[in-house]
């Protein structure tokens, strides 16, 4: 695995650019570290309960020892969708499995 070239420090604000493969149009964001939990941030995107410019649509966390993705996938919906990692634990594969 890749070590990472630089480390997060709790509360500050990392900016990124993701790139589209298809079109080659950039992407600013921002991902931030509070006590364990990885908050990001898109240009333009966001979530029911934040002002414009602040929304963190996608959050990553550990809950209950499970590996958790919290996402906004509609501005206008309160709730979001949350999605238990879980079943994608390594010991889980089957031993059938050809990789």
């Amino acid at each position: 695995m890749t070590q990472p070239s630089s480390s997060l420090c709790n509360g500050e604000l990392t900016e990124f650019t993701l790139k589209d493969q298809a079109s080659g149009k950039e992407l600013k964001g921002t991902v931030r570290l509070d006590y364990g939990t990885l908050f990001f941030m898109f240009e333009g995107y966001g979530d029911y309960d934040s002002q414009d410019g602040h929304g963190q649509p996608l959050v990553i966390e550990v809950y209950d020892d499970s590996l958790r993705v919290i996402l906004y996938e509609d501005i206008n919906w309160e709730d979001p969708v949350i999605y238990n990692l879980d079943g994608a634990l390594e010991s889980k594969r089957k031993e059938d499995w050809e990789g």
